[in-house]
């Protein structure tokens, strides 16, 4: 095969011609047919390497990808024993006794972790408390789902009271949460794991009878603090258990106070009014 077979061979690869039969077929008249010949054989010699590249690029991509996931499973992993250690120590010494540097060496990290993470000390202690009251609330709503309406609410009602009593519990949630943290952040907290249980308990009392129907946030609300109080009163008590027994006693007689009555006979020409079923949501 001659240089000008080739070529021809390329350009018609390409959809060029080489020039007509009747003109001279020489390299020199084939113009500007070159430049496509020329593009057409870096096409095919360069096939292979760009092939090779976009493999390269997606096989980097993949790796960016892997890194990344890697990277957040390690920072997540780092978060979860930044919390465990700063539990473990602010429930055994409390948050003004714990440093920073001993959160961090206790979880196997640097101090610089710590500040990564959540910022500082504080922001580590609130993520601790939520946690703790969380798990007070999944122990206290186990209770609260007894089928017994009556028994779901006094038992939770006194379950949440222990809960708290917890060595490291107490330390956290009752000596140092209020200290350390924000009125607004405290009740928050207190609020999503607290009162909503209880409020479910009450809902299902009202809806099965157990007890009168009340306007439900406010009641919950309020029983919430109560019961709050009642576990300081038991902290600082200087007999706690003496002090505990009274505070269950006094759970039980103010959840008394809300049972239904007997309906009182309703003189003749008079209507009953009940408590309005919208009351009972609220």
């Amino acid at each position: 095969m001659t240089l000008l077979d080739f070529c021809e061979i390329v350009l018609s690869s390409s959809g060029e011609r080489l020039p007509a039969p009747g003109r001279s077929r020489s390299i020199t008249n084939l113009g500007i047919s070159l430049s496509p010949l020329f593009a057409n054989i870096l096409k095919v010699w360069s096939a292979p390497y760009r092939w090779y590249g976009s493999m390269h690029t997606h096989s980097m991509d993949v790796k960016t990808l892997i890194g990344k996931d890697k990277r957040e499973a390690q920072g997540d992993a780092t978060r979860l024993a930044l919390v465990d250690s700063a539990r473990e120590l602010f429930g055994e010494r409390g948050y003004a006794a714990t440093s920073i540097e001993e959160v961090a060496a206790r979880a196997g990290v640097t101090k610089g972790a710590v500040y990564h993470h959540f910022g500082g000390k504080a922001n580590l202690f609130q993520e601790v408390y939520e946690e703790v009251m969380r798990e007070v609330s999944d122990q206290v709503v186990s209770k609260f789902n007894e089928p017994d309406h009556w028994v779901a609410l006094t038992s939770g009602c006194q379950l949440m009271i222990d809960a708290q009593l917890d060595h490291a519990v107490r330390r956290i949630a009752l000596n140092d949460a209020r200290s350390v943290l924000s009125y607004d952040v405290v009740h928050m907290i207190e609020s999503r794991y607290g009162a909503v249980g209880i409020r479910g308990a009450l809902r299902k009392a009202m809806h099965g009878g157990v007890i009168e129907p009340q306007p439900l946030r406010p009641l919950a609300l309020l029983l919430a603090g109560a019961l709050s109080e009642a576990c300081f009163y038991v902290a600082d008590a200087e007999d706690p258990k003496q002090a505990r027994e009274e505070v269950g006693r006094l759970v039980v007689r103010l959840l008394e106070g809300l049972k239904t009555r007997p309906k009182s006979r309703v003189p003749s020409g008079t209507d009953s009014v009940p408590e309005p079923e919208s009351s009972l949501n609220r």
